[in-house]
C-alpha cells in the first residue's frame, strides 16, 4: 500500500495490491476464508509459471488464503506491528505539518480506510503468506476472475521477491528515510506489476484494462486526501513505468540488480536516464537544532524528502505540472521533524541544481 506505507506498507507502506512487510512480532493469525497451508496443484503450478516468467526458482514453501472485502481492515490491522504504529504516527506529524493531513486526520485511519475499499491482495514476509481478496464462495483457482488471477500472479512476485531478497530486510534497510523507502516500493511493487502483466498476457486470454492492471486498485476511494492517494499510487504508475523499462533493457537480471542494490532516491524513478548516467545527489545536511528550539524539543523523524515528496507538497497549491517542473530541479535535501508534546515543527534544506531552478521553487513555495 503505502508504501511507506508501512513496510506496512510499507510496505504500508507497503500498501496496494498491498506488500507488508513488518518486524516480527507476537500477534494472532488474522482470519480469512478457505485454504492455507501447503498449494493445491493449480496453486502450485501458477506458482511456477510466474517463477518461470521471472527467471527466478519459486519458494519451497508459501501459504495462500482467500479473503472478503469485508475482512480486509481487520487483517490489515492484525497484520500491523507497533513499529508500524509508531511509523504511522510519525509521518502523521510530518504529514499535518506540510497539509497532506488535517489537524483531526492520522495516516493510519487513512490509510485503513483506504485499503477496506481499494486493496485487492496483499502479501506478507513476516508470515510467507498472501492473501487474495475474493468475495465468492469457491476459491478454486479456476473459478477465479481474470482480475483476481492477476492479482494473484503479483503477489506471487511478492512471494518470489521475498524468498530471495528479504523483503523485511529491505524494508529495514529503508524504514528511516522517506525517499528510500518510497523508491524501494517503486521498485517492489515496479517488478511485480510487470509480471503480473506479463503473466496476464501469456495466460488470461480475457482482456483486462492496462489501467487496472497497472494501478492494482479499483477506484480510489473520496476519503482519502487527493495527495496522499498520489502517494499510494505512485509505485504502481510511475514505478511500474520506470520497472517495465528496466526490464527491457536489461530484463530480469536487471530487475534482480535493482533488488539487491536498491537506488535510494525518487529521483531515478522519474527520471529514468539517471540510472545510467551514473547520477548522484549532493550530500545534505543540517544542524541538530533541538537546543536552539528550546528545553522539551527532541527530533521525532527525519531523512531525506526526495523529489516526488517535493512535487507531491508544491502540487496542493499550485497546479501539476508547475509542481512536476519545479521539483525536477531537486538535486538534494535533508529534512527534520521535532517535536514538544503536541507541538511540532520541521526543517527542510533542499539543494537544486542551479540558481534557476532554486529560484523557481523560492517562487512556487511562496
Amino acid at each position: 500500500m503505502p508504501n511507506r506505507l508501512p513496510k506496512t506498507t510499507r510496505w504500508l507502506a507497503v500498501f496496494l495490491v498491498v506488500l507488508l512487510a513488518a518486524a516480527c512480532s507476537n500477534r494472532s493469525q488474522p482470519e480469512a476464508t478457505a485454504r492455507a497451508g501447503p498449494l493445491p496443484p493449480d496453486l502450485q503450478q501458477m506458482l511456477g509459471d510466474v517463477a518461470t516468467l521471472r527467471e527466478i526458482s519459486p519458494p519451497p514453501t508459501l501459504k495462500v488464503q482467500f479473503v472478503s472485502r469485508s475482512q480486509v481492515p481487520s487483517l490489515v490491522k492484525r497484520l500491523l506491528t507497533d513499529d508500524d504504529h509508531g511509523w504511522f504516527a510519525r509521518t502523521t506529524t510530518l504529514y499535518r505539518l506540510l497539509g497532506h493531513l488535517g489537524k483531526d486526520q492520522d495516516y493510519e485511519s487513512v490509510y485503513l480506510n483506504f485499503t477496506g475499499t481499494d486493496v485487492l491482495g496483499l502479501y506478507s514476509p513476516v508470515d510467507h503468506q498472501l492473501w487474495v481478496v475474493h468475495d465468492g464462495t469457491s476459491t478454486d483457482l479456476g473459478d477465479l476472475g481474470p482480475q483476481e488471477k492477476q492479482t494473484l500472479a503479483h503477489e506471487l512476485v511478492h512471494a518470489l521477491q521475498d524468498y530471495h531478497f528479504n523483503l523485511d530486510a529491505i524494508d529495514r534497510s529503508v524504514v528511516d528515510d522517506l525517499d528510500a523507502d518510497l523508491t524501494s516500493t517503486c521498485v517492489i511493487e515496479g517488478d511485480a506489476v510487470t509480471y503480473a502483466s506479463v503473466y496476464a498476457d501469456r495466460f488470461l486470454s480475457a482482456p483486462i484494462a492496462r489501467r487496472f492492471v497497472l494501478v492494482g486498485f479499483t477506484t480510489a476511494t473520496a476519503n482519502t486526501p487527493t495527495s496522499i492517494s498520489r502517494e499510494l499510487y505512485f509505485p504502481y504508475q510511475d514505478g511500474a513505468a520506470w520497472i517495465q523499462g528496466v526490464n527491457e533493457k536489461r530484463g530480469s537480471a536487471g530487475v534482480d540488480a535493482l533488488l539487491t542494490q536498491l537506488p535510494k532516491n525518487t529521483a531515478y524513478v522519474l527520471h529514468p536516464e539517471r540510472l545510467d548516467a551514473g547520477w548522484q545527489p549532493a550530500t545534505v545536511a543540517l544542524p541538530d537544532l533541538a537546543a536552539a528550539i528550546g528545553g522539551g524539543w527532541k527530533r521525532d523523524s527525519g531523512g531525506t524528502f526526495g523529489e516526488f515528496e517535493l512535487r507531491n507538497y508544491l502540487q496542493l497549491h499550485i497546479a501539476g505540472g508547475t509542481a512536476a517542473s519545479v521539483a525536477a530541479g531537486w538535486d538534494g535535501d535533508h529534512y527534520d521533524v521535532y517535536v514538544d508534546g503536541s507541538q511540532s515543527v520541521a526543517a527542510f534544506r533542499i539543494q537544486f541544481s542551479d540558481a534557476g531552478h532554486a529560484d523557481d521553487f523560492v517562487a512556487a513555495q511562496r
